[in-house]
């Protein structure tokens, strides 16, 4: 994101919950797991893309934090129209979240 304006930065931080005024001055090593899963997410919708793509976006994160996130998706992709393909294992997120599934299993079917 160092490319982008500081004020689209702030904005697109604000977007995903993050509204510490000093927080882009702030070193990554020294965010939580859920901090820094809201800025990749603020990262990936710099370029104002159509589709987006998460392998286990909540990995590491605890059960409120995996809701944050959750919401955060769910409300991007309504707000900027997008095609939002998630990688997961958790079904709970699978039935509650997507409108299409594709299951892969090696040892049984879906």
């Amino acid at each position: 994101m160092k490319r982008t304006a500081l004020k689209d930065v702030a904005s697109l931080l604000s977007q995903v919950g993050i509204t510490d005024g000093d927080f882009p001055q702030r070193q990554l090593g020294i965010l939580s797991s859920g901090q820094f899963q809201r800025v990749l997410i603020a990262w990936a919708l710099v370029n104002d893309t159509n589709v987006l793509l998460f392998d286990e976006p909540t990995a590491g994160i605890d059960v409120s934090g995996e809701k944050t996130i959750h919401t955060l998706l769910q409300r991007a992709q309504r707000e900027r129209r997008l095609a939002l393909i998630l990688v997961t294992h958790d079904l709970s997120i699978v039935y509650g979240y997507a409108t299409n599934v594709l299951c892969l299993n090696n040892l049984t079917s879906c």
